[in-house]
């Protein structure tokens, strides 16, 4: 997990948002979990979004080499910084790129690129206003973030500059590759406090939530899936299971999805009621308290 500083990055290094992480092997066989740890002190199982345990990139790097770690960016809307991950991009004999990741390079030409910590992946680094979007186009394994994430630096191989504007870009990427799903953008018009009419279902929450708890999807029983009681619970191996991420124990953005959708019909589309039980959930988390 080594970590070099280079001239592509150095508007990056402007900002103190750097943590520290460790490898641990995941529940997925043969793969390893990055475990985030404080940037400052090296900390082991801290929150990367939490500002307290961010540094400045010189900081970070010491302790990196101190517990035998790696460093990482922390994303945050108050940045002007985007993220873009092509993972295993590499050709089958590790000595070329693919045609889809060349093409990448050439549409964001002169913004910075390094090779992941994989070795068979890039990461694409610039500036800009980027387009509301998704965060991940699984059949090219791709993934966009501008905040909310923390991404594994290597500076390996780097060039190109982090402080290209890529704005003229950047929506052209989102449209074909990260435009937003249906249903999921929404105003405050669409937010409702009650049930639909023909709901029938208990008005106590804890009632409901037993009810919840002892039902098992289909994808469930078939052992291919996650249930209710799974997700409201975070059983871990079953999510790791159910939704793979490559950096994280699993994907956590598509487990709060599905638990949203599940309360979505235990309590007749009751947006207020849907929020009210997912924060007794234990997949809470401190991204659910930002406003966007």
């Amino acid at each position: 997990m080594p970590f070099f500083k280079t001239p592509a990055f150095a508007k990056l290094y402007e900002y103190p948002q750097f943590i520290t992480y460790v490898l641990r092997p995941g529940v997925r066989p043969g793969k390893m979990d990055k475990i985030p740890t404080c940037g400052k002190t090296g900390v082991i199982g801290v929150n990367p979004l939490d500002p307290a345990v961010w540094a400045d990139v010189d900081t970070a790097a010491a302790t990196a080499a101190r517990i035998g770690g790696g460093v990482g960016f922390v994303f945050t809307e108050k940045d002007p910084f985007f993220f873009f991950d092509i993972d295993n991009c590499a050709t089958a004999d590790g000595t070329d790129w693919t045609p889809e990741a060349k093409y990448f390079i050439q549409l964001f030409n002169g913004a910075a690129v390094e090779v992941s910590s994989s070795r068979r992946g890039l990461h694409i680094f610039g500036v800009g206003t980027c387009p509301p979007h998704s965060c991940k186009y699984a059949p090219l394994g791709l993934e966009l973030y501008t905040s909310g994430r923390f991404a594994a630096l290597t500076g390996a191989g780097a060039s190109g500059d982090i402080s290209k504007d890529c704005s003229a870009t950047l929506p052209l990427l989102v449209n074909t590759y990260f435009p937003l799903k249906a249903g999921s953008t929404s105003t405050p018009d669409d937010w409702t406090e009650c049930p639909v009419p023909e709901w029938r279902g208990p008005a106590d929450d804890d009632q409901l939530l037993t009810r919840a708890m002892r039902s098992v999807s289909m994808k469930a029983a078939a052992g291919v899936g996650a249930s209710f009681a799974d997700l409201f619970s975070k059983n871990v191996p079953v999510l790791a299971g159910a939704y793979p991420d490559k950096d994280r124990v699993f994907d956590e953005s598509s487990a709060d999805a599905a638990l949203a959708q599940h309360l979505a019909f235990w309590t007749g589309k009751d947006c207020e009621r849907i929020k009210r039980l997912m924060l007794r959930s234990e997949l809470v988390r401190d991204k659910w308290k930002r406003e966007g």
